[in-house]
């Protein structure tokens, strides 16, 4: 019993202590992960597969080519994280945010039947969380020719639903100010709320419009 507690303790520790490692040496351990269903023992908790894929979307902002000079190591590195995330997802398929970051990951290694189908869940298992809402309506936007009509409805499930809310509104407004190909959209989507907050949004492009009067870019 004790050597299973301490097995235990141990599985528990290594996402939190690979944390501290360098970032090169993370991206080499993470590029060998291969995609597989996980194993019995692999039951730590929530707390450490977060830790264990927040560390590899770390090591992904920080490392750069001369990191991993190989040829195809970017490659591996990207299918390491997404073999990852998978693996978290096969232990507890309920997290939206999960199956968002594995829809960006099989993106970013040329899945994209794999990255419509984790959008797919990731909607399933969070229509209405905003934090998730945030990043995913950008992430689908830049993503759109490659979706269907039924995630393109999502998409706007998801615009429609960050325009009623008050951090995601001045987001958005500063977006719409800065970039030209996302307005028609946004304006699209807008037209379909309430008056009160076409209204809202209205009156924080204005005030996003005048902050970049005020402080106009170097």
């Amino acid at each position: 019993m004790a050597i299973a507690a301490g097995f235990m303790a141990w599985r528990e520790s290594r996402p939190f202590m690979m944390r501290l490692q360098p970032a090169v040496i993370r991206a080499e351990v993470i590029g060998g992960i291969e995609r597989r269903a996980p194993h019995w023992y692999e039951l730590e908790s929530r707390f450490a597969r977060r830790a264990r894929l927040e560390s590899c979307m770390s090591t992904l902002n920080e490392v750069t080519l001369d990191d991993v000079p190989e040829e195809g190591g970017m490659v591996r590195l990207n299918k390491g994280c997404l073999a990852m995330a998978e693996r978290n997802l096969a232990l507890a398929p309920v997290s939206a945010d999960d199956w968002f970051i594995a829809a960006t990951l099989a993106r970013q290694v040329g899945d994209i039947d794999r990255m419509k189908r984790y959008l797919e869940r990731s909607f399933a298992t969070g229509p209405n969380e905003q934090w998730v809402a945030e990043r995913r309506a950008l992430f689908m936007f830049r993503e759109s020719r490659l979706l269907g009509d039924d995630l393109k409805q999502r998409l706007d499930q998801d615009l429609a639903l960050l325009l009623r809310t008050r951090r995601a509104i001045q987001r958005l407004a500063e977006i719409y100010v800065n970039d030209k190909s996302l307005r028609d959209h946004l304006i699209s989507v807008a037209e379909t709320l309430e008056p009160r907050y076409q209204k809202r949004f209205l009156g924080y492009i204005q005030n996003a419009a005048s902050q970049k009067a005020a402080h106009p870019p170097q």
